[in-house]
């Protein structure tokens, strides 16, 4: 009899007394979407009944939210009004009635920002870039080409140099600022390098007043600035010749002047080749002049600087 009714407790107490239920973790979490001030997550539900908490925080905030289960499998929810370059972690818990899970971490950053400007400078054969680093745990990647060139960042001005380029050609660039293998959405912007510099410029010419300059056609090139003696002078070369040539006049005799020459191809000027012309020397004449009662002669010496102004 004692063990018939035993039997019947046992039978009446797992009949009304409730298992205890574990709420399990979400699974699968990821960054759906991703930018400066925005992070969307993203994971699977198992159950359509499930709700869930999002609790979020950096170095100086804390956050949360309530988020209600929809239709379907997935469950998104976007983040806003956060800072740029930042790591935020997050833990999310499955709720069911009255029960939560143990929670499920998650870490992940936002966008860093983009550069706001880029300065250059450049020739014909190589570019300088320079911009300024605010924070030194921002890393860039330069986009170039179709290669990628990663830069160790540092505070303060970056500067990056590419070499071996193409004269009077255009490049595009994309420069991303990386945080923690995060890139930026990327700053944009286009190059031309200058014209190629006159090669082979000798003196094919010269007189006491005069200097002609000759030089190998550049190619694509048929425009010229040359500085001489204070002076600035466009040159417009023909496209059917392979030498150039341009005389100087109204020069002193004797004299060193110094000149730039520079390759003009729309608005874009050649760095400058730069050297210098001596114009021709005035010789001394030595005129003999019959002294009265001397046998000798005399040669004084005359320094023909103007015809107009000598005298012996």
């Amino acid at each position: 009899m004692a063990r018939v009714l035993l039997m019947l407790c046992l039978f009446v107490v797992s009949t009304w007394i409730k298992p205890i239920v574990s709420v399990p973790n979400v699974q699968n979490v990821s960054v759906a979407a991703r930018s400066e001030t925005e992070l969307t997550l993203k994971w699977f539900k198992d159950n359509r009944n499930y709700s869930y908490i999002l609790c979020g925080k950096d170095e100086s905030i804390q956050f949360s939210y309530q988020i209600d289960s929809d239709e379907g499998d997935v469950v998104t929810h976007t983040v806003s009004f956060l800072s740029p370059g930042t790591e935020y972690t997050f833990t999310i818990y499955t709720v069911l009635e009255d029960k939560q899970s143990s929670g499920y971490n998650y870490t992940t950053v936002t966008s860093p920002p983009d550069i706001d400007h880029i300065h250059t400078w450049q020739n014909d054969k190589y570019i300088d870039l320079y911009w300024h680093n605010y924070d030194s745990k921002y890393d860039y990647v330069l986009k170039f080409e179709n290669s990628e060139i990663f830069i160790f960042g540092y505070l303060g001005i970056m500067r990056h140099s590419i070499s071996s380029l193409s004269p009077l050609t255009r490049y595009n660039f994309t420069l991303f600022t990386v945080f923690k293998n995060v890139k930026s959405r990327g700053y944009n912007f286009s190059l031309v390098t200058d014209p190629a510099n006159v090669y082979n410029v000798s003196v094919s010419d010269r007189t006491e007043n005069e200097v002609t300059l000759e030089w190998s056609k550049v190619h694509n090139i048929s425009s010229y600035f040359l500085w001489f003696n204070r002076m600035e002078m466009f040159i417009n070369g023909s496209d059917d010749v392979s030498v150039v040539r341009h005389t100087v006049s109204s020069l002193s005799p004797g004299r060193i002047y110094f000149y730039s020459l520079r390759t003009v191809f729309d608005t874009r000027e050649s760095s400058g080749y730069q050297s210098y012309a001596v114009t021709g020397e005035v010789y001394i004449t030595l005129d003999p002049v019959k002294i009265v009662n001397q046998s000798d002669y005399l040669y004084f010496s005359c320094l023909n600087l103007s015809s107009s102004s000598s005298k012996c």
